[in-house]
């Protein structure tokens, strides 16, 4: 039964290219994304080390959802800074049904940064697309970065640095933090209320 369930699989992998998934329905596909999910987690009727090879095989295969939700979420990470090439970010009500795809996902995106619901570690990647924005007026954006700059200072004692190890998610925002720091050093025109929020965390002190 094991093993017809797995050439079942096999087969809907090579006729559609992905793997099947389970939709609540009886349908021949649910019923084998069903299998797949009890694989991953049923400790009632361990797998032996050739059934755990076999499904380790299956193209697309994995063991934890995280995993892919992360690999999915890099590789239209991807395809959006490879888009911006022509200089555009994508946006949903495109005529083009591939940039009308990833312009929902960077509206996705948004909105779990408005909900607080997005780590700083894809914070900081999204920023790095040259004209990213998220989708709130430039001066709610900056009283945002101010807001966080201010908490940073309170909690280490130090302004954010550029240098900053990345290796470590807490750092993402360290990092974003202090490219924003450097922005506002520079900037001539900054407006005296802005510059006046500045000085009251010794901004320029530091």
């Amino acid at each position: 039964m094991w093993y017809e369930h797995y050439n079942k699989v096999c087969s809907f992998v090579e006729e559609h290219n992905r793997l099947p998934e389970f939709h609540n329905n009886e349908s021949d596909e649910s019923k084998l994304g069903n299998w797949l999910r009890r694989m991953r987690s049923d400790q009632r009727t361990p797998l032996t080390d050739e059934q755990k090879n076999k499904l380790e095989s299956i193209p697309g295969w994995y063991w934890n959802i995280k995993d892919v939700n992360e690999i999915r979420w890099m590789e239209n990470y991807q395809k959006v800074k490879a888009y911006y090439t022509d200089g555009l970010i994508p946006v949903k009500s495109s005529t083009n049904e591939e940039e009308k795809k990833l312009g929902e996902w960077c509206v996705s995106q948004r909105k779990a940064y408005k909900s607080k619901k997005i780590s700083d570690k894809r914070v900081f990647l999204l920023e790095e697309i040259p004209e990213w924005n998220w989708g709130f007026s430039q001066e709610i954006l900056w009283n945002d970065k101010f807001q966080r700059v201010k908490e940073f200072i309170e909690k280490e004692g130090r302004m954010p640095s550029r240098l900053s190890c990345i290796n470590n998610d807490d750092k993402y925002n360290e990092r974003t933090l202090a490219f924003w720091c450097d922005d506002q050093k520079r900037n001539s025109k900054i407006s005296d209320d802005r510059k006046e929020k500045l000085m009251s965390i010794a901004f320029y002190e530091k």
